[in-house]
């Protein structure tokens, strides 16, 4: 077996004090965090997790808070962390619905992450006023970044300027996919609505809450100057997340590749085929599955929810 060689030197049994050195060694080296570490680790992502719009909770949806409970109990700590990609709450401006996701974050016993959507925004008063220091508080801003092993995520706020990426959110964007890159292989960036449908007849049958963006933007400056700026790092996957589905005539999930950018998107709420998102990350690379929420639906390869017209 290939373990005896910890144990073994030229043939000849080493001492146990420097087996236990070598051991200390690779023990280190396996949970090194670091952007040289190629970790094998999974995560959650979310989409419209307060759930139908026609419930009362004022926290996360109760069957998804059942069903992601019982997920991370049988997966264990293979599960880093939770990404809820917006309206995580069903009224940003009521302070108990924040309190009360708090609350059920904690109980749940892993990192949490929160992306801005619409529901936890409700306007620029509430946001000035309530949702702006609740980011600022559990992650800085209402846009940041973090690293994991080889992986970058990069979380934006497409609120501040409906349909667009701008000003210092645009700059910030920019510098989080220059800085420190060498090392970083998947590039994740997570983002409530799906912009990249906006005036696009090709996306057109991609229903997600609002069916259409096209009366909801006054622009979108995503093709003209996001997407160019994915493509400058043309050897790296970049994987742009968004959770604005769930209602009842949204399709379940969305995966679209343009480029070497995946475009995907979850939510839940009010279809049968509702929906979590688990991440895999293995030897560098990223893999993907859905997750039902009720019993009996059987989820397709993720890569089968593509809609666009070719």
């Amino acid at each position: 077996m290939e373990s005896k060689k910890l144990f073994t030197k030229g043939g000849v049994l080493i001492g146990v004090g420097s087996a236990l050195i070598v051991l200390i060694v690779l023990v280190c080296a396996a949970f090194n965090s670091g952007k040289s570490g190629a970790m094998a680790y999974s995560f959650i992502v979310a989409g419209h997790a307060y759930g139908s719009h026609s419930g009362s909770n004022k926290g996360i949806y109760p069957k998804f808070y059942k069903a992601v409970k019982e997920y991370l109990k049988k997966t264990g700590h293979d599960t880093k962390f939770i990404i809820l990609v917006g309206d995580s709450i069903r009224n940003g401006a009521d302070p108990e619905a924040w309190l009360q996701l708090e609350k059920e974050l904690e109980e749940l016993n892993i990192k949490s992450y929160l992306v801005m959507g619409n529901h936890d925004y409700v306007s620029h008063e509430n946001y000035n006023k309530i949702t702006k220091k609740i980011f600022a508080e559990k992650h800085g801003n209402s846009y940041y970044s973090f690293d994991v092993g080889t992986e970058r995520f990069i979380v934006l706020n497409c609120m501040l300027h409906r349909g667009s990426i701008v000003g210092e959110q645009l700059a910030f964007l920019k510098q989080e996919l220059e800085k420190d890159i060498k090392d970083i292989k998947n590039i994740f960036v997570l983002n409530h609505e799906l912009i990249w449908t906006y005036k696009k007849d090709e996306y057109k049958k991609v229903c997600h809450n609002y069916q259409s963006y096209n009366n909801i933007f006054g622009d979108s400056n995503f093709w003209t100057e996001i997407f160019p700026l994915f493509k400058q790092r043309w050897n790296k996957k970049i994987y742009f997340i968004s959770g604005d589905l769930g209602n009842a005539c949204a399709v379940p999930a969305v995966y679209e590749k343009k480029a070497n950018v995946t475009f995907l998107a979850t939510g839940m709420g009010e279809v049968r085929d509702e929906n979590f998102m688990v991440v895999n990350i293995k030897k560098r690379k990223a893999s993907f599955k859905l997750i039902p929420l009720n019993k009996g639906v059987q989820l397709k390869n993720i890569k089968k929810y593509n809609y666009s017209i070719k």
